[in-house]
């Protein structure tokens, strides 16, 4: 009986709101005056998205800032992995 009936889980994830979620976080880290000077950097690859920065602070502050983009276009946390 199994055998006959099936069905698939699929998940669709939007990879180009992913970038947009990020170029929005870089365009505001420059132009934040507390994280303007932070030397920060993000880096978006197939598996994971790196944040270089200075500080404890401003790592907590660009993971803040990170999440609440990828929120608005509907990306939840644990489909961003932070390293």
């Amino acid at each position: 009986m199994a055998s006959t009936y099936s069905f698939d889980i699929v998940s669709d994830f939007d990879w180009q709101e992913l970038v947009n979620a990020v170029d929005q976080t870089v365009r505001e880290i420059k132009g934040r005056y507390d994280l303007k000077d932070s030397q920060t950097t993000l880096e978006l690859n197939k598996d994971n998205i790196t944040v270089n920065t200075d500080s404890e602070f401003t790592l907590e502050a660009v993971s803040t800032l990170l999440q609440t983009k990828a929120a608005k276009r509907n990306l939840f946390p644990q489909d961003l992995r932070l390293r």
